[in-house]
This record gives C-alpha cells, sequence and structure tokens, in this order.
C-alpha cells in the first residue's frame, strides 16, 4: 500500500514538475553545443591562421568539418583552402555545398577556376557566367570566358566576350582592369 501511495505522489510531482525538468534538460543541451561549436570556431580560427600546406590542411580541416559543415564562412574558407593546394576537385565539393546555403561571387569564381583548371570549360563558363549576372559592373568572368573560349579555339565566341569586356564601363579603374581591357584589346586587333 505504501509502494503504490509513493508511486501517485511519484507520478503527481513528476507532472508537476515536467516542463521545468524539461527546460533544464533543453538547457543542458543547447549549452553544450553552444560550447562545443565555440571550440570547434576557435580551432578553425587557429587552423585559418597556421594551416598553409597540403597536410595541415587535410589533417585539421576534415575534423572541423563534422562539427562546422552548416558555416557558410567554414566552408568558404575551406574551399578557398583547398582550391590555393591545387585540389580542385575536393574544392569544388565544398563551394558546391557552401553554394547550397549561401551564394556569392567570389565562391563562383572559385568554383568556375575549379572547373577551368580541370579542363572542364563549359562548367566552367556557365558559373563565370553566374559570377558576372551578379556583379554585372566587373570584368573578370567575362575576361575569363574569354580565355577560355581561346583555348576551345572558339575566336567567334573569344572576340565577342572580347568586345564586351572592352565596352564595359568600369566604376573604378584599376592596374587589372586597364591590363586587361589591353589585352582584349591586343586580341581584337589580332583576329580582326
Amino acid at each position: 500500500m505504501l509502494i503504490i501511495i509513493w508511486h501517485k505522489h511519484f507520478f503527481s510531482l513528476l507532472k508537476k514538475y515536467i516542463t521545468k525538468i524539461t527546460t533544464i534538460l533543453i538547457s543542458i543541451y543547447l549549452i553544450f553545443n553552444t560550447f562545443s561549436l565555440c571550440v570547434s570556431e576557435i580551432k578553425w580560427y587557429y587552423a585559418n591562421m597556421y594551416c598553409t600546406s597540403n597536410v595541415d590542411i587535410d589533417r585539421v580541416y576534415p575534423k572541423l568539418y563534422s562539427q562546422l559543415q552548416g558555416n557558410r564562412l567554414f566552408l568558404y574558407n575551406y574551399a578557398a583552402k583547398l582550391h590555393k593546394i591545387n585540389k580542385h576537385h575536393e574544392s569544388n565539393i565544398i563551394a558546391h555545398k557552401c553554394s547550397e546555403i549561401w551564394n556569392d561571387y567570389y565562391l563562383e569564381l572559385i568554383i568556375a577556376d575549379n572547373y577551368e583548371q580541370t579542363s572542364q570549360y563549359k562548367k566552367a563558363i556557365d558559373h563565370y557566367k553566374i559570377a558576372h549576372y551578379m556583379c554585372p559592373n566587373r570584368i573578370f568572368p567575362m575576361y575569363k570566358i574569354s580565355k577560355i573560349f581561346l583555348i576551345e579555339q572558339d575566336t567567334i565566341n573569344a572576340l565577342h566576350y572580347a568586345k564586351k569586356v572592352i565596352n564595359s564601363k568600369i566604376k573604378i579603374e584599376s592596374e587589372i582592369s586597364t591590363r586587361i581591357k589591353n589585352e582584349m584589346t591586343t586580341l581584337l586587333k589580332t583576329y580582326e
């Protein structure tokens, strides 16, 4: 009889405090996850500062990926690091995951250059076009498209994009934009 009374008393207390117990358990879970995420971001900060070789990047970044795969800036940084050490296929895998949650002009340039470096010119052109549509006043994507058409010996399209580069209005002139326009002007003179 005593057990039954205690049992009923236990469940009545449990009903009374269930929201408090649930709140405490959820709070503990959230605090643990937040702490774990902070530790991973601190590790990423140091990895970004000190990982420069293939071995370092291959060793550190995959471990961080499991914790930070939802962080757009981490994914962009990881894709850029892989691109820099000429791991173009791996870079594109990470860059495409990044583009699912966040897309950016510079991310598209990384993806396009990765495809260009692996001789996947059609895909490279597609991504340079996306970058161009994101920032129409920038001439670099059109310049790269023109260069790819030259590699493929498609002078008609190469000249078409060279004209687009030359006729583009530059908001802020720079040494690079001047060099690109001069190169495209030389290209036009060579083939016309």
